[in-house]
């Protein structure tokens, strides 16, 4: 809830013009963050009961009422606002129903020891039952620069909802998936010259667009929890698999002049390895090629 709300304020701020030109680098409000958020708001809202409530606790749910509060008072897509302020009014509507709860602290408080406050409960109860709904705003030039335009969201939501693994995925979810993979996008791009120099086939380099929901799609499909930094490390994977293909097609193809000291330093490179290269793509290059 405390990561959530800074963050946010540090978005809003810095889109306001509110901090100086070198007080925060750009690379993290234009990426890092909306990540993060994005990723906090999945999992909040993918964690809430049928009752409305978290765990089944009043406080709990006020902290998740106050996070998706934080979240939505910031001007990301439509389709997310709506079901997130469903989301918090069903929570509200939870703490309502058991307001004399408010005051039992349950023990979610750590310092030496795990503690609890009926103080602070009751605090956080009356702060989230009082909460303002978020007014949906249309997005405009500057609050751009830190997340995709809607367009590009419809647009990839129209090609992965005909998937057999996403069909049946609720609308929005597929919306708040697609932004969250949407904010690797330019860094994947400036990793993409990290080995191979870039190519003409590459040029347009379409599937950079794709990789990313590939993890995150799947991640939160699944509810398996891979750290982003791990998600990261695959996406960074498979574009270089891509990349493999294109040096291959662009640089070594049918007729080459070089073809055949190509063959000579793979076969070189099998002798050498044989049990590392058994499964190469190579492999299949060098059958297809002659």
């Amino acid at each position: 809830m405390l990561i959530a709300q800074a963050f946010a304020q540090i978005l809003d701020r810095w889109e306001n013009n509110e901090f100086g030109i070198d007080s925060i680098p750009e690379v993290l409000v234009r990426r890092h963050i909306p990540i993060v958020l994005l990723q906090i708001f999945a999992r909040t809202m993918e964690s809430q009961q049928p009752d409305g409530s978290w765990d089944s606790m009043h406080e709990v749910t006020a902290y998740a009422v106050l996070t998706l509060k934080a979240f939505l008072d910031l001007p990301w897509l439509e389709s997310l606002k709506i079901e997130g302020i469903a989301c918090m009014e069903r929570g509200v509507a939870y703490l309502h129903r058991n307001r004399d709860q408010w005051t039992r602290g349950d023990y979610l408080w750590i310092e030496k020891v795990v503690y609890a406050s009926g103080t602070l409960s009751q605090a956080y109860c009356l702060a989230a039952s009082k909460v303002n709904t978020p007014h949906l705003r249309l997005e405009t030039g500057a609050n751009k620069t830190w997340h995709q335009s809607e367009g590009m969201v419809a647009k990839f939501n129209q090609f992965f909802n005909q998937i057999p693994l996403f069909t049946e995925t609720p609308y929005w979810k597929l919306d708040l998936w697609l932004l969250q993979s949407l904010q690797f996008v330019p860094s994947l791009k400036e990793a993409g010259v990290s080995i191979f120099p870039p190519m003409k086939i590459t040029d347009k380099e379409k599937y950079l667009n794709y990789i990313p929901f590939s993890w995150v799609g799947c991640n939160e499909k699944y509810g398996t929890n891979v750290p982003l930094e791990t998600i990261w490390e695959m996406m960074i994977i498979s574009m270089l698999n891509f990349q493999v293909d294109a040096y291959m097609e662009t640089l070594f193809e049918t007729g080459h002049e070089n073809f055949e000291a190509l063959k000579s330093v793979v076969n070189k490179i099998f002798h050498e390895n044989p049990e590392q290269c058994k499964s190469s793509a190579i492999s299949w290059y060098l059958n297809e090629l002659c």
